[in-house]
């Protein structure tokens, strides 16, 4: 094993951090900041049947949404290999009565020194609907 892989996995568990602690306090110009400008988010829309996919850019909210939302993540695995890694991340969301649990597969590429999210597919499972 190389001799900084544990420092590599830290940079990347920061990232991803980084992106969650964005999201939880709706500060979207920090979430951003750990995605590569052009990494896309897709989730598939059974009643479409078809995939849905966005950029980081397109997929922002003009604010905070309307209700009450409350949610956390927890960061399940991270894998690497050289300067390519993938995150299990699990958020567990409450909005307005109703509860999810969102799988996101999360990958990211080191670029120029600095591991970027370059996509995500994700999963959504409403719990009480």
């Amino acid at each position: 094993m190389e001799e900084n892989y544990q420092e590599e996995i830290n940079k990347i568990e920061e990232t991803v951090q980084n992106y969650v602690d964005g999201v939880i306090n709706f500060n979207f110009e920090q979430a951003e900041n750990s995605w590569h400008s052009k990494g896309v988010k897709i989730h598939y829309n059974e009643s479409k049947d078809s995939l849905d996919m966005v950029t980081m850019l397109q997929s922002r909210p003009d604010g905070k949404p309307p209700g009450e939302i409350s949610q956390r993540a927890e960061i399940k695995e991270i894998n690497r290999v050289g300067q390519a890694a993938t995150v299990l991340l699990q958020w567990y969301q409450e909005r307005n009565g109703s509860e999810a649990v969102i799988t996101d597969f999360i990958s990211l590429l080191l670029i120029k020194k600095q591991w970027m999210i370059v996509s995500k597919v994700y999963d959504v499972k409403k719990l009480n609907d």
